[in-house]
């Protein structure tokens, strides 16, 4: 690593810690380098599975013009529409990216500006999630929410106010 800094050869030579979820098929202590050679991967802590992650992210953008978003995600980008709840002004739409998904959120009112996007982390069983990360010190946005028959949700902040939310479809 010649002429990298001591800050980059630090990053380039640390060990990460990265959640199970993140690892399908991997065994416990490797994670494989775009290079197809393995490197150790350091565990430390509560282990994720104890938050019941699923392998899923949704990523939650607030638009004003419902059918013009629409219309762009799927034809500017090829993302494909799973289902819409028209009543609620969302559509979620599937992405090349696995078990990544961009949900479109239609706004009753002015929008909030740049940046408005909600990082959704699907899980099993959102009460004992939602509890461990109370434990944890994590401040939920009120009671968990419901749409009956359909997903159960937790909206809550990062320390720099970045919305992240838990989700549990319902009826699978």
């Amino acid at each position: 690593m010649a002429g990298a800094s001591d800050g980059m050869r630090d990053l380039l030579t640390r060990q990460y810690t990265f959640p199970a979820f993140l690892l399908p098929g991997r065994s416990s202590g490797e994670l494989e380098r775009g290079t197809g050679e393995s490197v150790p991967v350091s565990r430390k802590g509560p282990t994720m599975t104890e938050l019941s992650f699923k392998p899923e992210l949704t990523l939650s953008v607030l638009v004003t013009d419902f059918a013009a978003a629409r219309r762009w995600y799927t034809e500017k980008l090829g993302f494909k529409e799973m289902y819409a709840v028209e009543e609620v002004g969302w559509v979620e739409l599937q992405t090349p990216l696995g078990g990544a998904t961009i949900g479109l959120n239609r706004l009753a009112a002015a929008h909030p500006g740049p940046g408005s996007v909600t990082i959704t982390f699907g899980v099993q069983d959102i009460d004992a999630t939602r509890a461990e990360l109370e434990k944890r010190g994590v401040a939920f946005d009120g009671p968990t929410n419901e749409i009956p028959g359909m997903v159960k949700l937790a909206p809550f902040h990062d320390p720099d106010g970045n919305a992240l939310m838990l989700a549990q479809t319902l009826g699978q």
